[in-house]
């Protein structure tokens, strides 16, 4: 038995199936499910997931050879992407519609669906939703090129401006309060409405940011932070998602400082990234100015995505 948030009621999943809350140990048998996908999307990152747990109240099971990874919290229990693992996952996707018709629902929805996954899902009500941009690393490291230039004017003058700065390898016992402080100055900027949909998401990504300090050495991600002076005014961690290909989680800068952004986004490609071929930067949310910034970067391609619900 366990709680469903979102279905106010206790229930018991009488079946084989044995669902759970995402934990940090929980990342071997993830990484075996999503390994062999030739191009996962951002959202597969597990330490993307785990970020987000509290927020979405994240659970997974197996099925049939099937990882499934369930969103219970809110309103509509949903998949985060259809489950995945070897051969048809036709028989996991009947055990999944069992866990939300439990939870009392009439339609199984699927937050991330791609393209090549779209022939498993036939007569599914299919929204277009933003793709995951992605670019070369050695790109974004150098700069080069009449695309990139204003990045690489923008990243010069903060250097000009900025005596004294300095770059350190995240370490949670020195760093995770600043970085905390640093997320919250973030999250209360530009709004005075704490109800406007804008802040709650970012008091949502506040949360799943510093959930993200706190394991980001045990699971080893690579991270680092940024200082002017003895003031932290960045911090940037991600993960990798393919042997060619790394995500970047979060990056927050402090926007007093002009041009800190692209500066601790190079200064990250450089450090930690420069033998990937793919930097993936996750989609932009559909928030406007977010687009433009990561389109800015001239991406190399985007990786398409769609929601999808099926009835049960």
């Amino acid at each position: 038995m366990f709680r469903v948030r979102g279905c106010r009621r206790y229930v018991c999943i009488a079946w084989h199936m044995d669902i759970q809350l995402l934990s940090a140990g929980d990342r071997e048998l993830f990484s075996r499910y999503v390994s062999p996908i030739a191009r996962p999307v951002s959202d597969m990152s597990f330490a993307n997931l785990l970020m987000w747990r509290d927020v979405y109240d994240i659970r997974w099971g197996e099925w049939d050879n099937h990882l499934c990874v369930f969103s219970i919290g809110g309103e509509e229990p949903s998949l985060f992407f259809p489950p995945i693992g070897n051969g048809s996952p036709a028989r996991a996707l009947d055990a999944c519609r069992e866990v939300i018709r439990t939870c009392g629902h009439h339609r199984l929805a699927i937050e991330i669906v791609r393209e090549e996954e779209l022939d498993y899902l036939p007569g599914a009500t299919l929204t277009p939703r933003s793709g995951d941009y992605v670019y070369e690393t050695s790109r974004l490291i150098s700069l080069e090129g009449r695309a990139l230039s204003h990045k690489r004017q923008n990243r010069n003058a903060f250097v000009r401006k900025n005596p004294g700065i300095r770059i350190e390898p995240y370490r949670a016992s020195l760093h995770r309060d600043a970085c905390v402080e640093l997320l919250e100055r973030w999250n209360h900027r530009d709004s005075d409405d704490p109800e406007q949909e804008v802040c709650i998401k970012r008091k949502q990504e506040t949360a799943a940011a510093t959930c993200l300090l706190d394991f980001s050495e045990e699971l080893a991600l690579p991270g680092i932070v940024l200082f002017v002076g003895d003031q932290l005014i960045g911090v940037t961690i991600g993960e990798s998602l393919t042997p060619d290909t790394f995500v970047s989680i979060i990056e927050k800068t402090d926007r007093q400082f002009a041009y800190s952004a692209q500066y601790i986004f190079s200064e990250f490609c450089a450090r930690c990234w420069s033998h990937t071929k793919w930097c993936n930067a996750c989609d932009d949310w559909e928030v406007p100015g977010l687009a433009h910034a990561k389109q800015s970067y001239d991406p190399a391609f985007r990786i398409p995505k769609w929601r999808a619900t099926l009835p049960l």
